[in-house]
């Protein structure tokens, strides 16, 4: 697998909103100056992104790493989330139902920001639909399950442009008849050819090692960076 390519400095222009644009801003200048990944995890019920975060926090030890939680999730999630010892916030994602990057603001002043870390943004929506926010986040993720997939999601042309990462969960229930992993990936490459492609199982471990590098390689990038002085 490539090396993943460096985020850009500026969000996509189909997610530059009035007001919404100028907060991110601020959030990725948060984000910069504490050295961290700020990981959004773009995904809809069903991903696993609760086990993904706590599978890759249980291998990871490279550096701290804290959650901003949709409080949309399942109670039993929030549980098993909170019992990592991971730094949480629990945060209402509003009438929209996603979050925004006011939001987002409002929650890394409540949170201690893991400096030279992983910050995992849980960016639950029903469905992943025709928008995305900007949130000011480093890296942009979606995770997506091996079997039944969001049609939202195929040719969709505001989601795959400013995608860093496609991740596909929950490969250990393949080979299954509702699978359509191939068509997928290709739509997602059909309008961004250099998105970076993952596929693994959090439960069995399957493609963590990969999973983990993909990290600790932007990681170790963003130390290098400078620190942006206020």
């Amino acid at each position: 697998m490539s090396a993943p390519r460096p985020p850009s400095p500026q969000p996509h222009p189909a997610f530059v909103h009035s007001g919404n644009a100028i907060i991110a801003a601020g959030n990725r200048g948060r984000f910069e100056a504490a050295r961290l990944l700020a990981l959004d995890l773009v995904s809809c019920p069903g991903a696993g992104t609760p086990t993904l975060v706590i599978e890759t926090f249980r291998r990871w030890s490279d550096s701290p790493a804290a959650v901003i939680l949709n409080r949309d999730r399942p109670s039993n999630d929030l549980q098993r989330l909170h019992a990592t010892g991971m730094p949480i916030l629990s945060i209402d994602p509003g009438p929209a139902r996603r979050l925004d990057a006011a939001r987002i603001a409002e929650a890394i002043d409540r949170l201690s920001l893991p400096e030279c870390g992983l910050l995992f943004i849980d960016d639950l929506g029903e469905p992943i639909g025709p928008t995305e926010i900007d949130l000011g986040e480093t890296i942009r993720i979606v995770v997506c399950p091996a079997i039944d997939p969001p049609t939202t999601l195929l040719d969709n042309p505001v989601v795959w442009p400013a995608t860093d990462l496609l991740l596909v969960s929950k490969i250990d229930l393949l080979p299954h008849p509702s699978a359509n992993v191939e068509a997928l990936i290709t739509a997602a490459r059909h309008l961004h050819p250099e998105i970076a492609v993952i596929r693994l199982s959090a439960r069995t471990g399957e493609g963590m090692s990969r999973w983990l590098s993909w990290l600790r390689t932007l990681l170790a990038a963003r130390q290098l960076t400078t620190r942006p002085e206020y």
